[in-house]
Formats: structure tokens, C-alpha cells, sequence
């Protein structure tokens, strides 16, 4: 699991271990699995912006606001045993912005896949960050009940962004992808700003009420000028299938 700072955290193991009995089948498919990245146009050379977004509240509030299908630039396959599945799609939405969804990243392949997208990651100025937890994993006093936004950033000030979000508290945490990214982001020290959506609709039926906790970003200045002419239009239901500080 990558963490904010980079390192890979395992799971914790049993007290004693009998190797005869232990199963290592996981290991060897990670070992076997890789990722691919192929484009279909040329990557823009100077990136304003690149929007990254992780998981399934977040993936809905960029094909609703943002993401149009016909601009897909670029895609992310994961090949295991012979299989292929999608792993994450890039979206250009202007000549200077970029957008990607993944949606097909296990936690343990987040480092490997920030590897892969690292040369695209340095030709942005600044990097957005969305993803979403379950409510439950939220610690903190303010709570609401259609979803709680919380917001950490490198290398800069969310001011930065022009959008009003409190601080991820601690002991809060967020993995995979969101994690990996900011963590290089950091490294590289560049102005990066993760926004994690704890809500509890992350693996139900997402609609207008779901993507409400996630309504300050759109009043980012780097982001209105990108918006899709249906930002008013209702989200229908759509059926769904760690940074430490």
C-alpha cells in the first residue's frame, strides 16, 4: 500500500507463520502483472493542469462536469496471465489540460502506476487530485451527511487553486493512486492538491446528491473555464459495481 511518503506498507502477518500452509498465489499474480500505456495523440508539451481522479464518485463527477468520451487521448491496460482490462483513460480537455481516470488500479500496482505516468506527471504545472472513502473512515467533528470534503497539498497552498476546502485532519488516511501521486508530487515538490470525498453512497448509487460534496472544486478558476454545458442537469442514479499526515 503506498503511503503519502512513499513507503510500501504490507499487511500486517500472524504471530508465528507455518510457510508449508501459506499460500503465496497473490504474490506471484502481482509479480506477473503489468501495466501498458499507449496514445492515441501527440501529450502536450506545456500541461496547466492534470486532473487526476480515483475511484467511483470521483470518475462520475469528471464524465458529468468534465470528460468528453470522443477526447479519450490515451488509455492504461493491465495485463495479468494473459488478460487485459482497463485500467485508467486520459481525456484532454483542452490543449493544455488533461485528465485522467482510474478506476482499474489495485492499491498494491499505485507506486508501478505512477512510474508509468511520472513523464506526463512532470510536464504539468499543477496537479488536482479527487478521490473518495467511505464515510466511516472519517475522523473528525464536522460531518455531513451527504458527504464531508477534506483537502492536502504540496508544494503550495489550496488557496492556490481558488477553492475553498478544509485540511484532511488527523489521523486520516488515504491509499492507492490519490496517495502515489501526491506522494511524487511532493518529491518532485510540485504543486499538487489532493480533495478526498468521504461519503457514504462510495459503493452504492451515485446521483446530483452524492457529487454535492464535491461542488467547491468547480469554483476552482483553473477549472470553470473547462466546465460541460450540462453542469445544471440532474445525475441520474448510476450504479457502482493511504496518505498518512
Amino acid at each position: 500500500m503506498a503511503t503519502f511518503f512513499g513507503e510500501i506498507v504490507e499487511p500486517a502477518s500472524r504471530a508465528c507463520f507455518d510457510f508449508e500452509e501459506d499460500n503465496f498465489e497473490d504474490e506471484q499474480l502481482l509479480e506477473k502483472c503489468e501495466l501498458c500505456i499507449s496514445w492515441k495523440t501527440e501529450i502536450p508539451k506545456n500541461i496547466k493542469l492534470l486532473l487526476i481522479c480515483q475511484g467511483p464518485i470521483s470518475k462520475a463527477f469528471a464524465e458529468h462536469y468534465f470528460i468528453d468520451e470522443g477526447k479519450c487521448c490515451g488509455q492504461v491496460e493491465k495485463s495479468q496471465r494473459s488478460v487485459k482490462k482497463e485500467a485508467a483513460k486520459f481525456y484532454s480537455l483542452s490543449n493544455d489540460t488533461l485528465v485522467c481516470v482510474a478506476t482499474g488500479v489495485d492499491d498494491t500496482l499505485s507506486t508501478l502506476f505512477v512510474d508509468l505516468v511520472a513523464s506526463v506527471v512532470d510536464l504539468a504545472a499543477r496537479v488536482i487530485i479527487i478521490c473518495s472513502r467511505p464515510a466511516s473512515q472519517f475522523f473528525g467533528e464536522s460531518k455531513n451527511e451527504e458527504g464531508t470534503l477534506r483537502c492536502l497539498a504540496v508544494a503550495g497552498k489550496t488557496d492556490d487553486y481558488g477553492i475553498k476546502c478544509s485540511t484532511l485532519e488527523q489521523p486520516n488516511f488515504v491509499s492507492g493512486v490519490s496517495a502515489a501521486v501526491l506522494s511524487y508530487c511532493c518529491l518532485k515538490k510540485k504543486s499538487a492538491c489532493l480533495f478526498v470525498c468521504f461519503s457514504e453512497d462510495i459503493s452504492a448509487v451515485i446521483d446530483s446528491r452524492t457529487l454535492t460534496p464535491l461542488d467547491p472544486i468547480l469554483m476552482s478558476p483553473l477549472l470553470q473555464p473547462l466546465l460541460k454545458g450540462n453542469r445544471q442537469s440532474k445525475v441520474s442514479g448510476i450504479s457502482t459495481g493511504n496518505i498518512y499526515m
